[in-house]
This record gives C-alpha cells, sequence and structure tokens, in this order.
C-alpha cells in the first residue's frame, strides 16, 4: 500500500518530463525528432493556472496583457480545497506546515511512513481524484466533431435535453499529450444512442467503422 500512496503523491508534487515527436524533413529524406518537454507539479500547475500564467498560456491559449491579470475561478476554488485539506492532514497527524501545499504533502507522507498499520485506500482514492481534477484544469479536454452518421445506430442527428435537434451526434473528447496517451484517454459518444467508445483500441474501430462505407462507395 505505502508504494501506491507514494505514486498518489508523487503525482501531485513531482515535476514530470514527456516526448513530443515531430516530423523533420533532413536532406530530402523524412525523420522523427523526440523533443523532451519538462512540467511543473500538478500543484506548481494549479497554483499558476490562478492567473492563467502557466507556461505563458492560459488554457491551452495564448494570454493577452488583458487576460493575464483574469483570475481561474474553478482553479483558485480547487487549489484553496487542496491546500485546506492537506493542512488539515497534516494537523492530525502532528506534522508543522508551511507555506506550499506541495511540501506540506511531502512532510505528511514521510511521517505517514511510521504508521505501517494505517490503511491508506481513502488518502490514496482522494489524492488520484486531485490529479484528475487539476488535469481536467490544466489541461483541458478537447472535442472534435465526426460529421458523418454513428456507425453504431445510423444517426446523423441528435436532441438535447431541451428538444434541440443538433448534427452530428459523434463527438470525441482528448486532451493534447504524447501520442500514446491521447488515444489511451480519448473518449467518443453517440449523444443519439449513448454509445461510447474508450481508449485507443475502440477509437480505433471507430474510425474503421466510419471509414468503410466510404471505401466501399470508393470502389465500387
Amino acid at each position: 500500500m505505502t508504494e501506491y500512496l507514494l505514486d498518489a503523491v508523487d503525482a501531485l508534487t513531482k515535476p514530470t518530463q514527456t516526448k513530443v515527436v515531430q516530423w523533420i524533413t533532413v536532406d530530402g529524406v523524412e525523420k522523427t525528432i523526440a523533443t523532451p518537454v519538462h512540467h511543473e507539479s500538478l500543484l506548481d500547475q494549479l497554483e499558476a493556472a490562478i492567473r492563467g500564467v502557466m507556461d505563458g498560456t492560459a488554457g491551452g491559449n495564448a494570454s493577452t496583457s488583458s487576460t493575464r491579470s483574469l483570475l481561474n475561478a474553478d482553479a483558485l476554488y480547487q487549489f484553496v480545497l487542496i491546500e485546506n485539506a492537506i493542512r488539515e492532514w497534516c494537523r492530525l497527524g502532528g506534522v508543522a506546515t508551511k507555506k506550499h501545499p506541495a511540501g506540506n504533502l511531502r512532510a505528511w507522507y514521510v511521517a505517514r511512513l511510521a504508521h505501517h498499520d494505517l490503511d491508506d485506500t481513502w488518502h490514496i482514492a482522494q489524492l488520484e481524484a486531485w490529479a484528475r481534477t487539476i488535469r481536467g484544469i490544466v489541461n483541458p479536454a478537447r472535442v472534435m466533431e465526426i460529421t458523418t452518421a454513428c456507425p453504431t445506430c445510423g444517426a446523423d442527428t441528435w436532441t438535447d435535453a431541451d428538444g434541440t435537434v443538433y448534427r452530428h451526434p459523434v463527438r470525441v473528447e482528448y486532451r493534447e499529450g504524447p501520442e500514446d496517451d491521447v488515444l489511451r484517454h480519448a473518449r467518443g459518444m453517440c449523444r443519439a444512442c449513448d454509445m461510447v467508445w474508450l481508449g485507443g483500441h475502440a477509437l480505433r474501430a471507430l474510425r474503421w467503422q466510419i471509414d468503410e462505407p466510404e471505401t466501399k462507395a470508393s470502389t465500387a
């Protein structure tokens, strides 16, 4: 259980590095290069997102001087919520707190190691939930609408709760990142029949189902 708790703490408090793969042409030959991208810890990213200053961007778009000063209310609310919860954990564990929640959380974890008989299931679930929430704020999902009919139900329109009819019921939600992670965590859904495609395998199947009729039509 201890290693899972450490993984959950690390996910919130340690910087990470990912690689962005790009195609380049050298002497007429296409090659791939992997550029390392460094990311602050999730708690640091959340704090930076409060004023939209993370990497000079806000919500994935370039900030202007007029928008950098605007508060992200959701980021602020979550930061205060998490910060207060960590301080309470420290208080209950007899751990002195400092200014930043990341340091406080790591101090709490070190103190927690002395209590091998305690069940950390709840704490791990809470830490993982915070990580998901932060990722949703600093890297919001992007949406791609599929302009063909749903391959499962055949619908090319859908109706919302107010009875308004819209076209293109199938949409795919994804978050930017390494290609493997994008597919692994992407989600497709038909708003007409509620069919869901989760992960890379399912989304590749969706792509094949959409392309197959077009391929047959073009070769007929």
